[in-house]
């Protein structure tokens, strides 16, 4: 039984009964209230299940968000990004959405849409556009989402942490960085300046700098999560930093007692398994992510690291396999919307299509879909995933163009899979 006598786990067969029948909201709420007062076991699956309700209510709601825009409703549409934007974890992300949503508004005030009259309407009345509420309000949004026993060290601060933070978690990891930078030295044993700061490094890729930060951070304020929510944890940053600098050794070591697979936080539990691939040892990081998503079926994130561990242990056919599977109930009807498509997993799956053994049609049907879900466009990554396939079907000029628009893309600066704003090559469209 649960705090106050109830019964968690009932509690969240119900949630899960509730996600299954796509209601994602009330089994995020239920799942919410169970990862802060259930214990154990429980509370680890209360964990994973509000990962899955609140991916689940995000798809829900970009799915709205593309029926809108598809029909034309670019205020509607722009409501629901909003939305969006409010419940995406990653702030890179979020800052995504909200281009998209600008975009979006600006394309309504240049067809002379009813909500470039909305928006007016609100600035007269507030003093101030929906879009750029006041720093102080955007922190306390922020600080709200804090665990209880978090928020008090948060309450109180000068208006550039405040700043800071905001930055941050808008994805304005520079200039985030050099206040708190400033901060941090003035006070460097404070426990949330440390937080905050090893946040802005490692999002800007100071990786070694970031994970001592985290470490103090992890040792002042626990492994317990930090947000309400229940899936921001000190030892989850430091597990990143610490990957991206190269030490997976030390990860083995620090989050073995911390990722069990049947009792610790399903992150905790991936990070470790991310680990043990990183460390050379794609056998054991096969069976314990076997063991983690016998209890945590269905993340994306999870799903993908056992496909690579299955590839690293020589496995393709079954890492194919899994992937499929993975990635079946988000084309179902094939949409590839609902829930959203995981597309890191969509670009692994083509490759193994484009291996032998696979099927290169199905890798072309796969960048389709990655194409559809980045408005028509293909990264540097995935026009070589489109020129693999080219080889493979005999169009050798085809795959060169291909190749050529990738390499641009990459010494234009373009990271892996991420999306430019320009055409594909001339021989490169597959839609």
């Amino acid at each position: 039984m649960g705090l106050f006598g109830r019964n968690w786990a009932k509690e969240l067969d119900r949630a899960e009964d509730l996600l299954g029948r796509d209601l994602a909201v009330p089994a995020l709420e239920i799942a919410e209230r169970a990862a802060r007062q259930a214990a154990g076991e429980l509370r680890a699956r209360a964990a994973a299940l509000v990962a899955r309700a609140r991916r689940a209510a995000l798809a829900s709601v970009l799915a709205k968000a593309d029926a809108a825009e598809a029909a034309g409703d670019l205020d509607d549409a722009a409501d629901w990004l909003l939305s969006a934007v409010e419940r995406e974890p990653s702030a890179l992300r979020r800052a995504e959405l909200e281009a998209r949503r600008r975009s979006l508004l600006g394309r309504g005030e240049d067809a002379g849409s009813s909500w470039s009259v909305r928006a007016e309407t609100i600035t007269v009345v507030a003093g101030e556009t929906a879009d750029e509420p006041d720093v102080s309000f955007r922190y306390e949004t922020l600080v709200s989402m804090l665990a209880d026993e978090l928020r008090g060290r948060y309450e109180d601060r000068p208006a550039a942490f405040q700043e800071a933070v905001v930055a941050l978690n808008e994805g304005e990891a520079g200039a985030a960085l050099a206040a708190l930078e400033e901060l941090a030295a003035a006070a460097p044993d404070d426990p949330v300046l440390r937080l905050e700061r090893g946040r802005a490094r490692l999002l800007s890729g100071e990786a070694a700098a970031a994970r001592g930060d985290l470490a103090a951070a992890w040792d002042a304020l626990g492994a317990e999560p930090l947000d309400a929510g229940g899936t921001l944890l000190a030892p989850a940053l430091w597990a990143e930093a610490s990957l991206a600098a190269g030490d997976s050794e030390e990860v083995l070591q620090r989050l073995a007692a911390l990722a069990s697979p049947a009792t610790g936080h399903p992150e905790l539990c991936r990070l470790y398994g991310a680990a043990l691939l990183a460390a050379g040892r794609p056998a054991r990081a096969v069976d314990h992510l076997d063991a983690v998503l016998a209890l945590v079926p269905g993340d994306p994130e999870l799903n993908l690291l056992m496909a690579e561990a299955l590839v690293a242990a020589g496995e393709p056919a079954r890492a194919l396999t899994g992937l499929e599977s993975a990635v079946a109930p988000s084309c179902a009807g094939g949409s590839c919307a609902r829930p959203a498509a995981h597309l890191p997993s969509f670009r692994l799956l083509a490759r193994l299509h484009l291996a032998p053994g696979g099927d290169p049609e199905r890798a072309r049907e796969l960048l389709a879909h990655v194409a559809n879900a980045q408005q028509g466009q293909l990264g540097a990554e995935d026009l070589l995933i489109l020129a693999a396939y080219y080889e493979a079907t005999g169009d050798g000029a085809a795959a060169a163009d291909a190749a050529a628009e990738a390499a641009r893309l990459a010494s234009a600066g373009e990271s892996p899979g991420e999306v430019q704003a320009s055409p594909a090559p001339p021989r490169g469209r597959i839609l």
